[in-house]
């Protein structure tokens, strides 16, 4: 199977950022890599392109279907207080990153959805609306990044 690679990289992926058994998602990452292919069209782009979206697309709606989206979102959303003083995570960010995270956490069914790269696109244009300084977003962002390894 051509891809094998990529389509096992998007499972693991999702199996990291919701908690789910990594063969299951795998599984049905093999079923939307299939359905990818019937649709791909190779004047429209890199196949790579395709089946990550397809991939990606076919996990978020079995999520959706099993009704385990809604249950990982839960403790996303009881997150969005930042100033729980029980909450470390929070409190090792600098105030960038806090920034940062606030905007994902007041809205994370907008982020949810978009690849990583679109996802912090759409939260820097978001800061940029609210009059944060571009180097104190990126700073933010990298942060952030740090402190989620």
């Amino acid at each position: 199977m051509e891809n094998i690679k990529l389509i096992r990289k998007i499972a693991k992926s999702f199996s990291h950022s919701t908690g789910f058994d990594w063969k299951e998602l795998m599984q049905e990452a093999v079923f939307g890599y299939y359905n990818g292919l019937k649709s791909f069209d190779p004047e429209r782009g890199k196949i790579t392109t395709h089946v990550w979206h397809c991939v990606s697309n076919h996990l978020r709606n079995y999520l959706r279907t099993e009704n385990i989206y809604d249950e990982v979102l839960e403790p996303i959303e009881a997150a969005a207080d930042l100033e729980n003083p029980g909450n470390d995570f929070f409190e090792s960010l600098s105030t960038e990153a806090l920034q940062v995270a606030q905007v994902f956490i007041e809205s994370p069914l907008e982020f949810n959805c978009l690849p990583p790269e679109q996802a912090q696109k759409k939260a820097v244009e978001k800061l940029l609306e609210k009059g944060v300084d571009l180097s104190r977003i990126y700073a933010g962002l990298k942060d952030l990044r740090l402190a989620c390894q």
